[in-house]
């Protein structure tokens, strides 16, 4: 999974992603889409920043050639769909969880 040097990445990430949301929308949020859409974009600067420094930590590299930048952009995209799932599972465990009625003792 992602390592622990970026785990204030993560948790930042993590909270930014509106799981209420589809995934584009999302990717939109992040600025992961391409060129000929960005005239929708919905681009939240901190967020994208805070995913492109976990990607690093995660990669190990700072993305110099251009086959580097593109396997990265691919890899941000992974990064950011396995939260994405990580969040949409969480939410729904917690809100099965609440659902059920706590057991009486006796």
């Amino acid at each position: 999974m992602l390592m622990w040097r970026g785990l204030g990445y993560t948790c930042e990430v993590f909270l930014e992603i509106d799981e209420t949301r589809g995934f584009n929308e999302n990717r939109r949020k992040f600025g992961l889409i391409p060129k000929k859409h960005q005239d929708k974009l919905i681009y939240d600067g901190q967020a994208k920043h805070a995913l492109v420094q976990l990607t690093s930590k995660k990669l190990g590299i700072i993305p110099k050639t251009e086959e580097e930048r593109r396997r990265f952009s691919m890899e941000l995209g992974k990064t950011l769909g396995a939260i994405y799932r990580w969040k949409k599972t969480y939410r729904r465990e917690t809100q099965r969880l609440a659902g059920i009625p706590a057991q009486q003792q006796g």
